[in-house]
């Protein structure tokens, strides 16, 4: 089954290239993102995270979506959720009908579908914003 890790200085070279692709150089687009742009030039190297707000608006400058930018797709989403089902099946262990769950492992879990689920509603929302313009 596939697995991906985030990977920032991935995310800061496609942010750079749609960045480049739109024509805008560094300090333009840090201005109309609002951010400084030694920000820019730290998240576009991959030693700096951007902010949730701030990805949005860099894609509606860049002409682009937030899935593409971190190179979601369906399909992978998909997939992560079944890695996590799987993961879950080979750590829940019991006897005579007691189930324990290891309780960092399960924190972490629920973590990751709620970003994954704000993630989904977010790119809906762009999807339904894009298809009325």
């Amino acid at each position: 089954m596939e697995s991906s890790v985030f990977n920032l200085k991935e995310f800061g070279f496609a942010l750079r290239a749609a960045r480049e692709k739109s024509g805008l150089l560094q300090q333009a687009a840090a201005d109309q993102i609002g951010i400084g742009i030694r920000t820019l030039r730290g998240i576009e190297s991959g030693a700096t995270e951007i902010g949730v707000g701030d990805l949005f608006k860099a894609a509606e400058l860049y002409k682009t979506t937030v899935g593409k930018l971190l190179n979601l797709e369906d399909q992978k989403i998909v997939n992560s959720f079944n890695h996590l089902q799987e993961q879950a099946k080979s750590i829940v262990y019991g006897s005579n009908n007691n189930i324990t769950v290891d309780r960092e492992w399960m924190e972490e879990t629920n973590k990751r579908f709620a970003f994954l689920e704000k993630m989904i509603e977010k790119l809906q929302e762009e999807k339904q914003r894009m298809e009325v313009n």
